[in-house]
């Protein structure tokens, strides 16, 4: 029964530190004091891997996914994050794929651009096969 109190309690806890950063220090001093007094410190662990795994799922929300077939320069990578029209404050991901032959494939969410010679190749053999 503690696993769907910690998770609420992290959601809880988050909803609030969202609604107002600024105060996050205040925030997190009254919710162990709510924690205390409640008789449920025991918990402390618990929402706090609760909370991990909601900075990770958001984490990944908001992560621009880059494969490439070689190391790219971060004007490239700037490039690439406009091109797709993520926002600057976005988390960027590269990670190297010899698949990729040359160009890149971008991940944003649900967008996906593919701008790979792979793909330039197999849209080409379609193309001719058609």
């Amino acid at each position: 029964m503690s696993a769907p109190r910690s998770k609420m309690l992290a959601q809880a806890l988050r909803s609030l530190v969202v609604e107002d950063e600024q105060s996050s220090p205040e925030v997190a001093r009254r919710f162990s004091t709510f924690l205390g007094s409640h008789g449920l410190l025991y918990m402390l662990p618990a929402v706090v891997r609760h909370l991990e795994r909601i900075h990770e799922a958001d984490r990944e929300k908001h992560t621009l996914h880059i494969s490439t077939a070689h190391p790219i320069s971060p004007s490239i990578i700037e490039s690439v994050r406009k091109r797709m029209e993520v926002s600057a404050d976005a988390y960027i991901s590269v990670e190297e794929d010899p698949d990729v032959i040359g160009g890149f494939i971008g991940r944003f969410g649900e967008m996906i651009y593919d701008a790979s010679i792979r793909r330039q190749i197999s849209l080409l053999r379609e193309k001719l096969i058609s």
